[in-house]
């Protein structure tokens, strides 16, 4: 499956591929990791791909940064990872990883001001904390740390709010429809926050500054 995906995203000219490793039966050691990632990569070879370890949700504890450097050289269109780990050393060793060739995305919305002390300038995280996240940023380039850490800590409030409404697609679809963004239900076993609970929700995140609507 992984490979006929890789293969339909070249072909509508996909910007880019990510691909986790197999969370069922799971690799025993990174070099597995890299023998699967390799065959996946190689069905896209004009895309670039990136290894996406979310450890924390896949169960898959092994070390990213080995897999980088055992992948250098073998799979010619890798282009780095997303790291959505909560081990802060694994990311810096990931920045370091051959030489820190590779482009290393962090995925964990309460850790946007530490990834970018270590490195990462870009992160994949929930649409919503876009401008939250520009202004982080552009504060930590001008070497303004206090206001970078209030946007900072403005991300970590709405990642409480959205733990107490419900984490993952529930609570992320939940925030969006207060936005006025409406993306539908989510898929089972994972359940739609409740309706009744929206307005309470949206007052919190009105209260964090948001444009509710």
């Amino acid at each position: 499956m992984g490979k006929h995906i890789a293969r339909h995203a070249q072909e509508i000219q996909a910007t880019a591929v990510a691909c986790m490793a197999p969370s069922y039966m799971k690799p025993a050691d990174e070099d597995a990791v890299v023998d699967y990632i390799e065959e996946v990569a190689a069905a896209a070879p004009d895309t670039p791909f990136y290894y996406y370890c979310i450890n924390f949700m896949t169960g898959i504890y092994l070390n990213t940064a080995k897999v980088l450097e055992l992948a250098d050289g073998r799979i010619p269109n890798l282009r780095g990872a997303k790291v959505s780990s909560r081990e802060l050393p694994l990311i810096l060793d990931c920045t370091l990883a051959a030489g820190g060739k590779f482009d290393i995305l962090s995925g964990t919305d309460e850790q946007l001001l530490t990834t970018l002390a270590l490195g990462v300038r870009t992160p994949i995280i929930n649409g919503f904390l876009g401008p939250l996240f520009a202004r982080l940023r552009d504060a930590f380039d001008k070497g303004d740390i206090e206001t970078a850490r209030k946007e900072h800590i403005a991300a970590r409030k709405l990642a409480i709010i959205m733990g107490k409404y419900g984490s993952g697609p529930s609570g992320v679809k939940a925030f969006f429809k207060c936005l006025g963004l409406d993306l539908g239900p989510v898929r089972l076993p994972v359940k739609n926050l409740p309706a009744d609970r929206l307005p309470a929700l949206k007052r919190e995140l009105a209260e964090c500054g948001l444009d509710t609507r």
